[in-house]
């Protein structure tokens, strides 16, 4: 008697392992897709307590010394940079403004994105002619992602990049 004996074959078929890492493939997207999303969040709230920070403290400075906002003689400036420029513009750093913060805060920030050098400081301008009027004015860049990016302050553009939003904080007049 002949029996035809079927071979036991144990493992997967191409096409069940195909699919299988398809189905990897997508999910591991979706999640770097999340954590991108989260890390963009995260410099973005970041960003806005920053802005917080430094309007607190200049806010603090005109309390304590009943003067008027520093002046940066209508040009952009870098807050927080003591040499060199910023920026591929080549801002100079905002000294007066320096000085006027150093008192009400015990360091002051920087974009959360740069790690050394020349990057993306937040500039300052005593003299812009912005939405709220002429006055003093903090220019920040945030991700774009979510329906108010830029906080309490209003979108302006993307400085070239489309997937930034430039942000202006009116500050006060002078």
């Amino acid at each position: 008697m002949n029996y035809l004996h079927k071979k036991s074959r144990s493992g997967f078929t191409l096409i069940e392992l195909l699919v299988v890492i398809a189905i990897v493939g997508v999910l591991s997207g979706i999640v770097l897709q999340s954590l991108q999303s989260a890390r963009y969040k995260s410099q973005n709230a970041t960003r806005l307590s920053d802005i917080n920070q430094i309007d607190n403290a200049l806010q603090l400075y005109l309390t304590k010394t009943n003067a008027s906002l520093p002046s940066t003689a209508g040009s952009w400036r870098c807050v927080g940079l003591t040499t060199g420029t910023c920026w591929i513009a080549g801002y100079l750093p905002a000294t007066t403004l320096n000085t006027a913060l150093a008192g009400n805060i015990s360091k002051i920030p920087k974009d959360p994105a740069i790690a050394t050098g020349n990057g993306n400081y937040y500039l300052y301008n005593s003299a812009y002619a912005g939405t709220s009027g002429t006055g003093s004015y903090i220019d920040y860049f945030v991700n774009k992602i979510g329906s108010r990016p830029c906080g309490r302050g209003y979108a302006v553009g993307t400085g070239g990049n489309p997937t930034f939003q430039e942000c202006l904080l009116f500050l006060g007049k002078n």
